[in-house]
């Protein structure tokens, strides 16, 4: 056989005639991409051996080397005239260590390459996208710390005025989140869910977490009323969180997708940390943390938080 089928929730009985199908009922759409599991039986196919362990081995350097693409998401090209601002930041409060001095400086090309960059093994990044020929266009992504070389990081934005971004309400008063993991959170399945708390709130709630909604990004921010009902911007936001089970209507239409209105309040500079943590299903109670400042979403419109889908 020259190919092999992985197959996630949601299939049993579907095959490819002439493939090898194997079919994981515990896994869903994009975990059986990403998880250990599924590089075990990958490995095995291709090389008719069991590799020597399934998990990715820390690197005995204090430095690793980082790279990926900058892209324009969901049409996958590179993001073109941006540029990308590297800073170590401090892993207990989010904040930068030096923001005069960024560890790297990269003018983004055509095909959104960047890297490689050498940064400190188990130290906290930001990355900061700029594109300096529009307002409000800065994004900001933070991730977990690196333990080894990764080249497949990816920065995924969109240009300023369209997709989903412009959605999202901007002030002065509030924060912006987009909180991702590439294995699909759980907020229906009892003791088998994720949890993830953004400082004292749980936002995994059962509809926008639904098993069979697939949520891999949820965005977060402070939406008006006709906002929450219709799906459709409403600059009449209200620096209230509403009932948290009920997410946004457009938000949620959206495959992978959905939306909550939870109020962040910000200032400008940020004065203080939004703790982000997350205690995965599986891990056996392990929680990861991402600290993060409170920018205001007048001025970055958009951070995006990406948590690992193993724990490190």
């Amino acid at each position: 056989m020259y190919t092999l089928a992985l197959w996630g929730q949601a299939s049993p009985d579907k095959k490819i005639v002439g493939a090898h199908n194997d079919h994981n009922a515990e896994q869903s759409h994009i975990q059986t991409c990403t998880s250990a599991e599924s590089f075990v039986k990958i490995f095995l196919f291709f090389t008719g051996e069991a590799p020597a362990t399934s998990q990715i081995p820390v690197s005995a350097e204090d430095f690793v080397h980082i790279a990926g693409r900058a892209n324009i998401f969901p049409e996958n090209i590179g993001a073109a005239g941006r540029t990308l601002r590297i800073y170590e930041v401090d892993r207990e409060t989010g904040f930068r260590i030096d923001s005069a001095n960024p560890v790297a400086e990269i003018s983004i090309g055509a095909n959104g390459a960047w890297g490689p960059v050498e940064v400190k093994k188990g130290v906290t990044y930001e990355f900061v996208l700029t594109y300096d020929t529009e307002e409000n266009a800065t994004h900001i992504f933070y991730r977990e710390p690196f333990f080894a070389d990764n080249y497949f990081v990816r920065l995924n934005t969109s240009e300023p005025g369209s997709g989903v971004g412009n959605y999202l309400i901007r002030s002065a008063n509030h924060t912006n989140l987009m909180i991702g993991r590439d294995k699909e959170m759980w907020g229906d399945q009892g003791a088998n869910n994720d949890i993830l708390m953004v400082d004292v709130t749980s936002v995994l709630t059962p509809v926008a977490a639904a098993q069979a909604h697939r949520l891999s990004a949820l965005f977060l921010f402070d939406m008006g009323p006709n906002e929450l009902a219709n799906g459709l911007p409403d600059p009449n936001y209200d620096g209230v969180s509403s009932d948290l089970s009920t997410p946004n209507k457009f938000f949620h239409s959206l495959p992978f997708i959905s939306g909550l209105d939870l109020y962040i309040p910000a200032a400008n500079p940020p004065d203080r940390t939004i703790s982000i943590v997350l205690t995965p299903r599986g891990g056996e109670g392990a929680t990861q943390t991402i600290n993060v400042p409170n920018w205001p979403s007048d001025i970055i419109r958009s951070i995006s938080v990406q948590f690992r889908d193993f724990v490190q």
